[in-house]
């Protein structure tokens, strides 16, 4: 999107509200110096837009993977609250269309077989779109997640307890100890995939040395017995 000349830019309106709100309020979404509520689900959303939000402790700037992630999740908001829509706007007249065939196949079978048709149709939009809402929804979770996942590895490398993180983050410290403890059993289990992979070319290279010995030692015995 282009903006007009003189126009200030709405996502970045300035330094100057950076300085007197704090750049920790500014939405990852929709850009807006906002306050956040509480989420019965997503702990935090933006009081302007709603898109989930990451409360970071004072002076404390939102870590850009978790505003990436923050703004996926809101994109998976958007996606699947529209296809919610969609799903009762097909739906809905779905139902109707059938009982309308109902009712009218006495009448006209032709008819109610033409309206039959049309409810198989909506029918069959209204389940794609619940579908894809969930799959939507699903993938607002996972985006929740991993900005949570993201800020509590950036506090924790400023050495800061569980106990502080959660405050911080004014969540539980029950949460953060989970995302602490999937976060040390990734750091552990990707060096010994390294290390595995490692070791991989180098018993191929002691089996294939292994093997013409053994070729030899079958020949001579062959020979041998030949002889013999």
């Amino acid at each position: 999107m282009v903006i007009p000349e003189g126009m200030a830019d709405p996502l970045n309106p300035g330094a100057d509200l950076a300085k007197v709100y704090g750049e920790s309020t500014r939405c990852p979404a929709c850009g807006a110096f906002a306050q956040t509520v509480p989420h019965p689900e997503h702990r935090w959303i933006c009081a302007v837009c709603g898109a989930p939000r990451v409360v970071m402790p004072d002076k404390e700037a939102v870590p850009e993977e978790t505003a990436v992630a923050l703004r996926e999740a809101s994109n998976a908001q958007r996606t699947a609250a529209m296809q919610r829509i969609l799903s009762f706007a097909t739906g809905i007249p779905s139902a109707f269309a059938l009982l309308l065939a109902i009712m009218l196949a006495p009448a006209s079978f032709i008819a109610a077989g033409v309206i039959i048709g049309m409810g198989v149709v909506l029918a069959f939009l209204a389940s794609r779109a619940s579908r894809k809402a969930s799959t939507e929804r699903k993938r607002l979770r996972s985006a929740v997640d991993r900005a949570y996942e993201a800020a509590i590895e950036s506090l924790a490398g400023k050495n800061l307890t569980n106990a502080e993180i959660a405050a911080g983050l004014r969540i539980a410290e029950a949460d953060v100890e989970a995302a602490r403890a999937v976060q040390g059993a990734v750091r552990v289990e990707v060096p010994k995939r390294l290390r595995d992979s490692e070791e991989v070319p180098k018993r191929i290279a002691e089996t294939q040395k292994a093997e013409p010995l053994e070729e030899t030692e079958t020949d001579e015995a062959s020979a041998d017995a030949r002889r013999r």
